[in-house]
């Protein structure tokens, strides 16, 4: 098993060393420790074999530790091997003939006075500071941590999305579960008949490659612009049924789409926290409205098209000024 830290001990210090190699290990830091990483095979081949591995080198200080000649082997091998030695004393002794000179330029992290827990905690936070893989591992795992509160803030909203969606309905229509995927957007006259005969389909419209969210008409009632969870906005001829354009620049689903009083602009609003205002006429992107927080489910504009209102996940509606706002949408 890869490692970080190998520990060094007397088996009358097991109790301490056990201490350690948990609490490290508790803190994400890899330990090799005998009797328990030893294996099969040469024993004093794999003892050499993991302390050239390790990058720091852990030695239980204590008199039985100092006239111990197997700990002094193993000091000499990773100071050797380049290794950081950290002495960790749990006793009050000087160590003492060939021990003493391999120590002597070393700092100790002594551990004499109770709790044990606390010195651990210092030794650590000094392993931390030499260890980059620890510290790649630990950004490795908040980074995780951020994307899966992401994750969830952005199930969160589609969930309130969807309540929102079914609020809409009509009570005597209750909304019946999408077992697939929606791909059609269909256009219906409605009949007058007082015998309530259906509903006659003109045509339909189809190119969308996930669920149609909302579908309005331009002001003079010739185009009709679709939002689709596919990121996309599509713009159709109602005389004929022809797809005029896909206009595309979202990453995520439409929710809302809104035409300007002169049909010229086109809004629409996004999960991906944006609203993007359109040129009609030559597809164009004119701009992008960024919300910080929030998904936005809705957009509108004023009777004088001076004015966008836009609703969004964060229980805020928020009104721009679309002949002022600049490219940053602030």
């Amino acid at each position: 098993m890869a490692h970080d830290v190998f520990i060094s001990y007397t088996i009358a210090d097991k109790a301490a060393a056990d201490a350690v190699c948990h609490r490290l290990e508790e803190a994400g830091i890899r330990c090799w420790i005998a009797p328990r990483d030893v294996g099969f095979g040469d024993w004093g081949a794999t003892i050499v074999e993991a302390i050239g591995e390790a990058k720091l080198f852990v030695m239980i200080l204590s008199g039985a530790a100092n006239s111990s000649p197997n700990v002094l082997d193993e000091v000499v091998t990773a100071l050797d091997a380049g290794a950081i030695v950290i002495p960790f004393r749990i006793e009050d002794i000087r160590p003492t003939g060939a021990l003493r000179l391999r120590l002597s330029r070393l700092n100790w992290l002594d551990a004499l006075s109770p709790p044990l827990d606390q010195h651990i905690d210092n030794l650590i936070e000094i392993a931390k500071r030499y260890l980059p893989a620890w510290r790649e591992a630990e950004e490795a795992r908040r980074e995780q941590e951020d994307q899966q509160r992401q994750v969830e803030e952005e199930q969160h909203q589609q969930r309130q999305a969807e309540e929102a969606l079914q609020r809409r309905q009509p009570e005597e229509q209750p909304r019946q579960p999408i077992k697939e995927p929606l791909r059609l957007l269909q256009v219906v006259e409605e009949s007058h008949s007082p015998q309530g005969e259906p509903l006659k389909q003109l045509r339909t419209l189809t190119g969308h490659t996930n669920y149609v969210n909302y579908v309005t008409f331009s002001p003079d009632g010739r185009t009709l612009a679709s939002g689709s969870s596919d990121n996309s906005v599509k713009l159709w001829d109602v005389a004929n049924g022809k797809l005029l354009r896909t206009l595309t620049g979202p990453t995520s689903r439409v929710w809302s789409a809104a035409f300007s009083p002169d049909g010229r602009t086109l809004a629409s609003a996004s999960f991906d926290h944006t609203i993007m205002l359109w040129d009609t006429a030559n597809n164009q992107l004119l701009r992008t409205l960024t919300i910080d927080h929030g998904a936005v489910f809705s957009a509108a504009f004023s009777p004088d098209g001076r004015t966008l209102a836009s609703g969004s996940g964060d229980w805020i509606i928020r009104l721009w000024d679309v002949a002022k706002v600049n490219e940053a949408g602030k």
